[in-house]
């Protein structure tokens, strides 16, 4: 027989403010812009950024760096941490897709010796791309004040 002591109500929608967060929207923010300066530049999307065919090797590891960094600083957002459960949940699915496209992208590179010539081993980062639009889409769609045009 189940005790109602033991039962701990869960209200997904339920929004306590930002003071009770373990991670704060200000680095959510810093998350997105990340991600948008990288999406922006071609980072992930060859042939977007620069004009002579594609991003350095060089580049795309320091873009894609800052945004596994940031995105690492997010781990703290958990189903257990978090007062929206489900956001939470899809947005730790999204954060660790995209943390796996960003080191399966940067383990397919040309090898040293390549850095500074555009890379044609990033053609196949169309999924990476994906995977950091969701993370994008995700903080945005559920805190619109770190909204960056993503």
């Amino acid at each position: 027989m189940l005790n109602g002591d033991n039962v701990i109500p869960m209200w997904p929608d339920l929004d306590r403010g930002d003071a009770d967060l373990p991670v704060s929207v200000e680095d959510l923010g810093a998350a997105v812009d990340a991600i948008v300066r990288c999406l922006s530049q071609g980072a992930v999307e060859p042939g977007q950024g620069s004009g002579d065919g594609g991003m350095t090797v060089t580049s795309f590891l320091l873009h894609v760096g800052e945004v596994e960094q940031r995105l690492e600083e997010l781990a703290a957002v958990t189903v257990a941490t978090w007062p929206d459960v489900r956001w939470a949940l899809h947005f730790a699915n999204a954060r660790v897709r995209a943390i796996a496209a960003i080191r399966e992208s940067a383990a397919s590179l040309s090898p040293v010796g390549s850095y500074g010539q555009p890379s044609r081993a990033l053609a196949g980062s169309a999924p990476l791309g994906g995977a950091l639009r969701e993370v994008c889409d995700l903080i945005v769609q559920r805190y619109p004040q770190t909204s960056q045009a993503c």
